[in-house]
């Protein structure tokens, strides 16, 4: 499709959707790609309107982010505890001391408490 007419065809839209006219206020032909579909122009049409200040979201746009938004924050949460629970796999051996101590601490009868000394952040009560 020629680029006048998508031009055109992306002005009717906005026009009709979101009660915009696009004359002078950005140009459409530097923005638009005739390789990409219609769809595609009208987002990278709306993505400019937005950052200059034209177009306000509605509702449901809204809604649609921010389900977007938190659908990744809560993949990207999830990736950082996967990560450190794989990261953590084999820490029995740091703490292979403790546990001798404690083990020997449950089984005597005389000693009452047990005092870990260290650094912090160690896991001391762990």
């Amino acid at each position: 499709m020629e680029k006048s007419k998508i031009v055109e065809k992306v002005k009717k839209y906005f026009k009709k959707n979101y009660n915009i006219e696009i004359n002078d206020t950005i140009d459409l032909f530097s923005l638009i790609d005739n390789s990409l579909s219609f769809k595609e122009n009208v987002e990278i049409v709306k993505k400019e309107l937005l950052n200059l200040g034209y177009l306000v979201l509605n509702k449901n746009e809204v809604k649609e982010l921010e389900k977007k938004f938190n659908k990744e924050v809560r993949k990207y949460y999830e990736d950082v505890f996967r990560n450190a629970l794989n990261n953590s796999i084999g820490l029995e051996r740091f703490y292979e001391k403790y546990y001798k101590h404690i083990d020997k601490f449950l089984e005597n009868e005389r000693v009452k408490g047990m005092i870990i000394i260290g650094d912090a952040g160690i896991g001391k009560t762990f």
